[in-house]
Formats: C-alpha cells, sequence, structure tokens
C-alpha cells in the first residue's frame, strides 16, 4: 500500500442511543430534529468532511441490539438530513449489521460505512458497492469477538503493533478485491477496542510509521484510557487530551479522525 497524503478529514460523532459512554441521551428521537441539525449545520460550517452516525453503543462489556432497534433509532436522523443541505459534507453510517448498511445507502447523503468488525464478507462488500458505487469505507480493528467481551483478554503492547497491522492489510486487501478505491478505504487501529491502555498508546505512538504503509484512521476521542492515564472520570473532560493526541496523528500522516469537539481539532487545521 502506497503512503496516503498528508491531508486529513475530520468526522464528527453523532450518537443516536441511550447509552453511548459520552454523550448517549443527546439526541433521543424526532423531537431532537431541530437539535441535530443545530450540531450539523456548526459542524459543517467549521468544515467537517463526515457526520458519523451510530445507533448502537459498543462501549466495553455493552450489549448488542437487533437491526430492527438500531434502525428505529437511526431512521428519523437520517430523514431530517435527507432534506437539508450538507455542502461539501456527508454522512458516515456507524453499523455493522448488514440490513442496516444498505437500508441507510438508499439516502443520496450516506457515502461511507464505519464497521467495527472490519471487512470480511466480500459478496456483501460487493453489494454495499453496488448500492453507492462511490462508496468510501472505514474498517476497524477489534480484538475479541464483540464489545461486550472484548477487555476481557485484552492485547498488549508487544503483541498490538504485530496483530493490528496483519489484520488491518487483510482487510485492505479485501476491500481492493472487492473494487473499492484505495482513496475511499480508511484502516482503524481500534483504540480501545479489546487493548490496553497500554496497547492503545503504542498505536498512537506507531502512527508515523504506520501512515507510511496504509491509510490510516483513529477515534480516540474522549475514550476511558485517557480517563485512567489522566484520573478524568467525565469523559467531556477529556477533549483537551484528545485534541492533543489527535494533533499528533494528523501530524503523523493519519488519513481519519474520529471524535467529538470536532471544531477545535478544525480550528488547528484551518489555521
Amino acid at each position: 500500500m502506497q503512503r496516503p497524503s498528508h491531508s486529513c478529514s475530520v468526522m464528527g460523532i453523532i450518537n443516536l442511543t441511550p447509552d453511548s459512554f459520552s454523550d448517549g441521551g443527546c439526541f433521543d428521537g424526532t423531537r431532537s430534529a431541530d437539535l441535530l441539525w443545530q450540531q450539523v449545520r456548526e459542524w459543517i460550517q467549521q468544515g467537517v468532511k463526515w457526520i458519523d452516525l451510530g445507533a448502537e453503543s459498543t462501549r466495553p462489556q455493552s450489549r448488542p441490539i437487533s437491526d430492527h432497534v438500531e434502525w428505529q433509532r437511526l431512521s428519523w436522523a437520517l430523514d431530517v438530513l435527507a432534506s437539508k443541505d450538507l455542502g461539501q459534507a456527508a454522512i458516515s453510517i456507524d453499523s455493522y449489521h448488514h440490513a442496516t448498511q444498505l437500508k441507510a445507502l438508499s439516502y443520496p447523503q450516506v457515502q461511507m460505512i464505519n464497521c467495527i468488525y472490519g471487512a470480511t464478507d466480500i459478496d456483501h462488500l460487493k453489494a454495499l458497492k453496488k448500492a453507492c458505487p462511490g462508496l468510501s469505507y472505514v474498517a476497524m480493528h477489534m480484538h475479541g469477538s464483540c464489545p461486550a467481551t472484548m477487555q476481557q483478554q485484552p492485547l498488549g503492547e508487544e503483541e498490538v503493533l504485530a496483530a493490528v497491522c496483519e489484520r488491518l492489510k487483510g482487510y485492505h486487501e479485501l476491500l481492493i478485491g472487492a473494487g473499492y478505491k484505495p482513496e475511499s478505504i480508511y484502516l482503524d487501529c481500534g483504540i480501545g477496542f479489546g487493548k490496553t491502555v497500554k496497547a492503545n498508546l503504542k498505536l498512537i505512538e506507531a502512527a508515523p510509521l504506520l501512515a507510511d504503509s496504509m491509510p490510516l484512521a483513529y477515534g480516540l476521542s474522549r475514550k476511558s484510557f485517557l480517563g485512567s492515564l489522566l484520573a478524568i472520570d467525565a469523559p467531556c473532560e477529556r477533549d483537551s487530551a484528545s485534541k492533543i493526541l489527535e494533533i499528533f496523528l494528523i501530524r503523523s500522516g493519519v488519513k481519519l479522525i474520529r471524535t467529538h469537539a470536532p471544531g477545535l481539532l478544525l480550528s488547528y487545521l484551518n489555521a
């Protein structure tokens, strides 16, 4: 794989969940329509490239929900944004449910799938590409079988780089084989998904090296390893630490940053 461009896109996180670790419950259905658009419009004006809509919490020890429940939580937001002008921004769907992914792609503004289970089913990947020929795809690394158990035997710092690189390169090959363009593929190291605190730090430290060989995405915003390191209990109070690391990642050649409070990061990029 060739070294990606040093230009970096910023993705703002919208959780349509009652139980996400940081801001679950902020957007609780159609009565939140005005609040949703107010947030998205502000981010677009600041220069956000992607609006990432997620309707299932994948925090450690979270339990899965059905695609039916996920779609109930997600569809109202898609309906709201379908009637709006997103300018140069587009919507990403944070989901691993095949049915949800395909339904979401019926909305023209949805141009990306963001999947915590990576990329494993080539026939489904081809079906997604057929539904949206210009589709972008984020394939994430998760150690373990699911969020509910991923932290029971997490990867340590000695083994994490080899394990993550091997899996992500496999995802990249599969996506290329399914017809995705190299510039539409993003590989997420999965910070916090089945890794120790030291392993997470190792993946961040290694970003300049990893960016030489793969189109990287990182999502570390407000995560619990920052709270452990800095003794900050409230996720929303971890923004400053998140932004410092995100700036380091951008300078390291990372292609996509998934974050809360993206305006703070865009202020740096636009300076």
